[in-house]
């Protein structure tokens, strides 16, 4: 949780990216809380008053998990719907005639998106969805110490380019330092 709070602050797509991970391991324990505070909560370096806002907030996590029936797969609605609204800046700032640097990274990673789209057999929509779960999808790879071949590490680095500036944008807007109209 206080990672969540520090990176959602920071870097929306380190964010998305890190909740995927928690909805991950909260279904590697089965949604069982007790499981869950036996190997993470009573493991984490905290005091006692934030080891219970964290318990408090994982509590809340499984229920939400619970009842949108993604037990198995899938994101929590809230996770999806920021996931929209960096897509839409994303599609906005992709029109802005003065932003070919941006444009000029989303190109390089656009035929990346529709290779992992089709590899991954994903049924994922948007663009940023795709890129947010080929990233996923290579820090797993990477977790389990399985080879990663050098067009796939040199695709996520172009990738992980276009995020970093989306990113950034989208920092920019939540600041109210860029305007969309």
């Amino acid at each position: 949780m206080f990672i969540a709070k520090k990176k959602r602050k920071e870097n929306i797509i380190e964010y998305l990216l890190y909740m995927y991970q928690i909805e991950d391991t909260l279904r590697a324990v089965s949604l069982d809380f007790n499981k869950l505070d036996e190997k993470v909560i009573s493991k984490y370096k905290a005091d006692e008053a934030q080891k219970e806002e964290l318990r408090n907030w994982y509590k809340e996590l499984i229920k939400q998990m619970k009842s949108e029936g993604i037990e198995e797969k899938g994101h929590l609605s809230f996770l999806q719907t920021l996931g929209g609204e960096v897509n839409d800046l994303h599609l906005w700032l992709n029109e802005q005639k003065e932003l070919a640097i941006y444009r000029n990274d989303y190109e390089k990673a656009k035929p990346f998106l529709l290779e992992f789209q089709y590899k991954l057999k994903s049924d994922y929509t948007t663009e940023v969805d795709i890129a947010l779960n080929a990233l996923y999808y290579y820090v797993l790879t990477r977790m389990k110490q399985e080879d990663i071949n050098k067009e796939t590490e040199e695709a996520i680095r172009i990738i992980s380019q276009f995020l970093r500036n989306l990113a950034k944008y989208f920092n920019q807007y939540e600041e109210g330092k860029l305007r969309i109209d």
